[in-house]
């Protein structure tokens, strides 16, 4: 009878077991049945629509501050690598440049001796610097998936998680429902050893802008893929503007025009991109403002010029209007040349003027003087005429005077 229970207790676990089994569709290889349903997708090459014919997919969800992350793609070997490749990694972005200069970025190694893990680091410019805090304690429920052709990793990342090294935390950036995004995504060889993930091999980078949305995002996954794949058929792309049956010119200074809307390069932002953020150091914070601002330059985004010397900011452009004889960026600037040409320009200007107040000064110091002499004149001949009892011509009298003087 012993036998007999074992038997009916194998049955019963058996029995529970194969639902899960059987029933339940297994994560990878990914597809793209999901997106717009429990899914925002990304996939490339455009216009692939399954894991047979796209290089990478990507699917994400953002729910409750946890990002869920699924990316697959064929191994960097199908891709022409001259020598068998070993270990290998692939990379996530999400950046608001299309340049990954200063992003955080979610990576997956496969093949490594400590094998397969999944890591957060930042992209300093050409450096990628490995946040050892945030991949510990910031990612769970990891998944991965190894193929002769086919990599895949599926990660969790908790956002409510608050990191105690001040340097992780500037490196983090913070996604939301807000902001629009480019997404990366990038292939390469690792170090079997190390891990160390070499120089990419391949990078791919969306042409439209995403949103990382909270749970309710299926109808925006819905919007963003049918958008996608629509555009890569001829559609018109949704959020354009037209006049008189002409779509408007945009020109963006310093970036791209991308769905109607400037996407600005590194240091930039404004309507058009016309404004350069001047900060110090490559250090930003999480909203990629400013950590300190350049020496001469102040402000929320160190975008305001310091004018010195009375000199006061131009209300439109990004410079210094300085009173002369001050010049340079910042009115800063003394030059002696310049001096001198203040102050010629000064008497220029007042020469004129001079001259108009110097002759009625003349004439009337003229005529002050030519009454003082008839006055003189008058008072002389009127003494010599009592005194001799007898006249004197004035014009004698002004000559003898002439004469004296």
């Amino acid at each position: 009878m012993a036998w007999a229970f074992r038997a009916l207790f194998f049955l019963f676990i058996f029995l529970l077991a194969v639902p899960s089994f059987a029933f339940t569709k297994a994560l990878f290889p990914l597809e793209l049945d999901v997106c717009g349903k429990s899914r925002a997708c990304w996939s490339t090459p455009p216009g692939c629509d399954s894991a047979a014919n796209c290089q990478a997919i990507v699917r994400w969800r953002y729910e409750k501050n946890k990002l869920r992350v699924e990316m697959q793609a064929k191994g960097i070997g199908s891709l022409g690598a001259a020598a068998p490749v070993g270990a290998q990694w692939m990379a996530l972005g999400f950046s608001d440049d299309a340049h990954m200069g200063n992003d955080t970025v979610f990576s997956c190694l496969f093949g490594t001796e400590g094998g397969n893990r999944a890591e957060i680091s930042y992209n300093q410019w050409t450096d990628n610097i490995p946040l050892v805090e945030a991949s510990k304690q910031m990612i769970s429920e990891k998944k991965f998936s190894t193929g002769k052709e086919t990599n895949g990793c599926a990660i969790s990342i908790n956002y409510a998680y608050k990191l105690t090294s001040k340097d992780e935390q500037k490196m983090i950036l913070r996604l939301n429902g807000k902001d629009w995004w480019h997404i990366l995504f990038a292939q390469g060889p690792a170090a079997r050893n190390t891990g160390q993930k070499d120089f990419h091999t391949t990078v791919h980078k969306s042409e439209q802008l995403v949103r990382i949305f909270n749970s309710k995002s299926a109808e925006f996954g819905r919007r963003m893929y049918a958008f996608q794949r629509d555009e890569k058929n001829g559609g018109r792309s949704w959020g354009s503007s037209r006049s008189n049956g002409k779509q408007q010119q945009i020109i963006c200074i310093n970036g791209k025009t991308v769905l109607r809307k400037c996407v600005c390069k590194l240091d930039y932002f404004g309507e058009y991109c016309e404004r350069k953020m001047f900060c110090k150091g490559f250090e930003r914070e999480n909203n990629s403002s400013c950590v300190e601002c350049n020496e001469n330059y102040f402000g929320a985004l160190c975008d305001r010029p310091k004018c010195r010397n009375g000199g006061e900011e131009h209300a439109e452009e990004q410079r210094c209007q300085c009173p002369q004889p001050y010049s340079g960026d910042f009115c800063e600037t003394l030059k002696v040349e310049d001096v001198y040409r203040f102050y010629n320009t000064k008497a220029a200007l007042v020469g004129p003027l001079g001259i108009l107040t110097v002759i009625p000064m003349l004439f009337c110091f003229y005529m002050c003087e030519k009454k003082a002499r008839i006055r003189q004149v008058n008072r002389i001949q009127k003494s010599w005429s009592e005194q001799r009892k007898a006249s004197i011509e004035s014009a004698h009298i002004a000559s003898l005077l002439a004469e004296k003087a």
